[in-house]
């Protein structure tokens, strides 16, 4: 099997891939720039490079030449987690086991980006990770397991992502034998149920403050999960000043 991977989420699945006796032909991550921008990035390639896996380090698996490099690898199975584009239709089709990914929701609710961000935004109790063999559209694949993740209120993004990681690498050891076997459960997704996440912005950011109360005003948590911008709600005294809010674990 060969291993995608680049943000924090991705380092508990790559250590049940490492455990497992399975043959991982290598480890695809991201270039040092590409790396340096994205957020969430974490070193998944020193762990890999210990284990004697091949690192491949790439700013697009889509280009026809990172194309080739895996087709030399002939992996039977291609297991994708926290990276940053999706899978063009060469790469899908190339594992005769399918190309498996995760979503960190109960798909098909919250399709799309940022949804442990946007779980918290909207005050849901819960959020989950999917697992899914990947199709062409974003989060629209058959489901293979799902787990889910209680958001409690002490909870930051981080500190959510840290159990969807978790959850992802306990349905992988579950089902990596399966997977590569090609027995692993399929489930199509009920469309008439998804919903679509929109793309966040600056002013995401933004959050009208609740009624004073004896404890005091009242902040809701914020997309980004230490700085919240405070606006009073109408007819009370405007200000606006930025709120740092120290991440709980």
């Amino acid at each position: 099997m060969l291993f995608v991977g680049a943000v924090h989420e991705a380092r508990p699945a790559l250590e049940a891939v490492l455990h497992h006796d399975c043959q991982v032909v290598g480890l695809v991550t991201l270039e040092p720039g590409r790396a340096a921008t994205t957020a969430g990035f974490v070193d998944l390639a020193t762990a890999a490079r210990q284990a004697g896996v091949p690192v491949l380090e790439t700013g697009n698996l889509n280009h026809p030449g990172e194309v080739a490099r895996v087709r030399d690898l002939k992996p039977d199975l291609i297991v994708v987690v926290g990276w940053t584009r999706l899978l063009g239709e060469e790469l899908l089709a190339l594992p005769r086991r399918g190309c498996v990914g995760f979503h960190a929701s109960m798909l098909p609710h919250n399709r799309g980006r940022a949804p442990v961000n946007w779980a918290i935004i909207r005050g849901e109790k819960e959020t989950g990770n999917t697992m899914m063999y990947l199709a062409g559209g974003a989060d629209t694949g058959d489901i293979i397991d799902q787990q889910r993740v209680a958001i409690d209120d002490e909870d930051t993004c981080a500190t959510v992502y840290d159990k969807v990681g978790e959850a992802g690498a306990a349905m992988l050891r579950r089902h990596l034998d399966g997977l590569l076997a090609g027995t692993a459960p399929r489930r199509c997704q009920d469309d008439s149920q998804a919903n679509l996440l929109p793309k966040r912005t600056p002013d995401h950011g933004n959050h009208h403050l609740g009624p004073v109360g004896p404890a005091g005003l009242r902040l809701g948590p914020g997309p980004d999960p230490a700085v919240s911008r405070c606006i009073h709600p109408p007819g009370r005294a405007a200000f606006d000043r930025v709120v740092r809010l120290p991440a709980r674990r």
